[in-house]
């Protein structure tokens, strides 16, 4: 998906140069709608990444629990 977007963006300066403003505009706008989903599909990938961490952590802290609520550790 980043390769689609640099070519969108030289395609947008290309046609920005030799003075095609409606095509340039399309692109840098198809462009732009790319770098918004892979932002959005980062942050879904971290903010899962990051639960899951924190599932992993609870889980071994659960483990070495002792009953009295003393940790082993």
């Amino acid at each position: 998906m980043i390769k689609w977007i640099i070519i969108l963006l030289i395609i947008a300066a290309a046609a920005s140069l030799l003075g095609m403003p409606a095509l340039a505009g399309a692109a840098a706008t198809g462009a732009r709608i790319l770098i918004g989903i892979v932002l959005i599909i980062f942050l879904l990938v971290m903010l899962g990444v990051f639960a899951v961490h924190v599932a992993r952590v609870q889980s071994v802290r659960a483990y070495f629990v002792r009953p009295s609520g003393r940790t082993s550790l």
